[in-house]
């Protein structure tokens, strides 16, 4: 099912979507999912930083959850910063 939402957004503001694979990954050090207040914090902690650093960022800190663990689905983690 989709459902269609119409958002107002204004210069500077950035806007985020995730596949929940990104959300499920398993990793660690407890061999437990990486939750969505963890995504959002990475999130928030750099939101004033160029995209291209962002994803430098993210892209690290999901090796490091993920760890030596073998990557089961695809992921996705898309920002879009509105100019």
């Amino acid at each position: 099912m989709f459902l269609c939402h119409e958002i107002k957004l204004q210069k500077g503001e950035l806007v985020y979507t995730l596949s929940d694979c990104f959300s499920d990954r398993f990793g660690g050090i407890k061999g437990k999912k990486i939750k969505k207040a963890q995504i959002k914090t990475i999130l928030m902690n750099h939101r004033a930083k160029p995209l291209s650093e962002q994803k430098e960022i993210l892209e690290k800190e999901f090796q490091k959850w993920k760890g030596n663990l073998g990557q089961l689905n695809d992921v996705l983690l898309m920002g879009i910063k509105i100019v």
